[in-house]
């Protein structure tokens, strides 16, 4: 009897460390995709330009400066840039959106909100 105990003991004390085993293993995947989560969302952020929207130097569908201007609007919140708004352009599509819009979409999503292009 005292060696069943003795061999039940030990099952279930390998079994308790293969469970701290897993959870540290498991401690370590989540930290590991954690820090690679904040790494791109940092390279997003400080790779992608930006620049102040002024409606006067911004192109017409013809391409002239004229007064008929095709005023972009950002299809995150749907709303038209602004003069002295700042925009971000993606530098793969080269689509333009509100910088703080574009900042949140890539918060949950790695692609591009117009042509869903993956962004990295």
């Amino acid at each position: 009897m005292k060696d069943e105990v003795g061999l039940v003991m030990s099952r279930v004390a390998s079994c308790v460390a293969t469970a701290a085993d897993c959870r540290n293993t498991i401690v370590i995947i989540v930290v590991f995709f954690a820090i690679r989560l904040c790494a791109k969302l940092f390279w997003r952020k400080n790779h992608m330009p930006s620049f102040t929207f002024r409606q006067k130097h911004y192109p017409g569908k013809n391409g002239d400066r004229s007064s008929d201007h095709e005023t972009p609007y950002c299809v995150v919140c749907l709303h038209e840039a602004v003069d002295g708004e700042r925009l971000r352009r993606l530098l793969k599509c080269e689509h333009c959106f509100h910088a703080a819009c574009i900042d949140a979409w890539f918060q949950s999503h790695p692609t591009c909100p117009l042509c869903r292009n993956q962004f990295l």
